[in-house]
């Protein structure tokens, strides 16, 4: 690279003899043009850097007329050119003439660099030339055909990319077609749960772009598929509906459902696959409803103290029974999603979700319900005063020590200690209690009639 501006130079650099013409013509040539500079001064107009012939033709044909005439006055304007293109000629031949030793050096010095650069430099700036031809034919049109190829190249497989969503997607819709009518028609227990699946899936496409990779073209922006969103949503809708009639027909036989029976093993799957909020609200719902069934005989007990210990018994059994067909009911129930594919049973995610809030345990949950309906019923009775309240009052060491015998942990703790306000150092903050409960309407009655005799 070195020797090629080596050579360059070498061909750029003119000869010392000529360099000396051509400063000698050079200042000839100012010498001639400053002593004819005041020559010029009536052609100021023509040799202004600005020229424009449009605004000096317009000045002329405004000095050559008069603004009242109804004639345009042409040929005045053209005589003067005409006049001026003359004077500069007769000009410029007598300068040529006064200088012509000059013009003749300027010339001689001219053809001489002319042929220096015809002979010198002309070939070496065809040289390359040619080298630079052989670079943009070799590397550059190469490089910008493959540009262009890598462009074309991202648009096809853009285009692929969408096609082959889409047809992934028109898989999806064949697939829920045929689930949907299988679900109608055949009495496999599995079917609610792949269609519940299929249903998830297609959610999953307009919530998180599934098909869409990343930085490619959005599956949405097809109509067929935008268009689709809205009856996918419409079916999980339906569908959710129904999953959760048939669950609660289901669970609300709280002391008889099969905790072993497939149906409800996977219509439970399949409600967790689209709404696991929803599903755990249901659980806790039959867990209340049987709490309160459970409840009925646990307070006819505290009505009478004969058969207590019958009673109480009773109650374990139910409740105990109730609690371990459900346990084993969700524990048998284990959700095989992609985003979560740790092995967890509905019954270790429903005791998560309780423990959040709650007790984390089913049968802790269960009891802890049974306690604070247990405890307000005790509070009822209290607040109505009589026979039965003095009666759970005097044989409350009776009701605990049964409790203790027939109970087990979690329900004994939680009962003994909704029992605990039966104690005599508790029975007057129990008293206060009920005056701001909803079920002391008489109490609250006579406090607003003693606070007007106050006043």
């Amino acid at each position: 690279m070195r020797y090629f501006f080596f050579r360059l130079e070498t061909y750029f650099h003119p000869p010392q003899t000529d360099t000396r013409a051509l400063l000698t013509t050079a200042s000839s040539t100012k010498h001639i043009m400053q002593q004819n500079e005041h020559d010029l001064a009536e052609f100021k107009l023509f040799t202004n850097s600005k020229f424009d012939p449009v605004q000096v033709l317009s000045r002329l044909l405004q000095s050559t007329n008069v603004l009242d005439d109804t004639e345009l006055d042409l040929e005045t304007a053209a005589k003067k050119l005409h006049f001026d293109a003359k004077e500069c000629t007769r000009r410029i031949r007598a300068i040529t003439a006064a200088h012509n030793s000059e013009l003749t050096n300027n010339v001689a010095v001219i053809s001489t660099y002319s042929e220096h650069v015809l002979q010198n430099i002309v070939p070496q700036a065809n040289r390359i030339e040619t080298a630079y031809q052989r670079i943009n034919n070799e590397v550059v049109r190469p490089y910008e055909d493959a540009t262009r190829l890598q462009s074309a190249l991202k648009a096809i497989h853009a285009t692929l990319a969408l096609l082959r969503g889409a047809g992934i997607f028109l898989l999806f819709v064949r697939q829920l077609q045929d689930c949907e009518k299988a679900h109608g028609s055949s009495d496999d227990p599995k079917d609610a749960l792949r269609l519940a699946k299929l249903i998830k899936n297609f959610l999953q496409i307009y919530s998180h772009d599934v098909l869409s990779p990343h930085g490619g073209p959005d599956l949405t922006s097809l109509e067929i598929v935008r268009g689709y969103q809205s009856t996918v949503q419409s079916k999980a809708a339906k569908f959710v509906s129904e999953l959760k009639t048939k669950v609660v027909h289901e669970l609300g036989h709280h002391t008889s459902f099969n905790a072993q029976k497939s149906t409800l093993q996977n219509n439970l799957l399949a409600l967790y696959e689209l709404d696991e909020a929803q599903l755990f609200v249901l659980v806790e719902d039959a867990i209340q409803n049987s709490v309160k069934v459970v409840l009925v005989s646990l307070l006819r007990s505290l009505q009478s103290q004969r058969n207590l210990a019958v009673n109480f018994n009773d109650v374990n059994l139910t409740a105990r029974s109730f609690i371990a067909s459900m346990s084993g009911l969700l524990d048998n129930c284990t959700p095989s999603s992609s985003d979560q594919p740790s092995a967890k049973t509905l019954l270790r995610r429903l005791e998560d979700h309780l423990g959040r809030t709650e007790e984390p345990s089913l049968a802790g949950f269960y009891w802890l319900k049974m306690a604070k309906l247990y405890k307000k019923n005790i509070l009822a009775i209290l607040a109505k005063g009589g026979p039965v309240a003095r009666n759970l009052t005097n044989n409350r060491l009776q009701i605990v020590e049964s409790v203790q015998a027939v109970f087990e942990v979690p329900g004994r703790d939680y009962l003994v200690d909704s029992l605990g306000i039966l104690s005599n150092h508790q029975l007057a903050t129990a008293q206060k209690e009920l005056r701001r409960n909803s079920y002391c309407n008489e109490s609250t009655h006579n406090k607003r009639i003693h606070d007007v005799q106050s006043l």
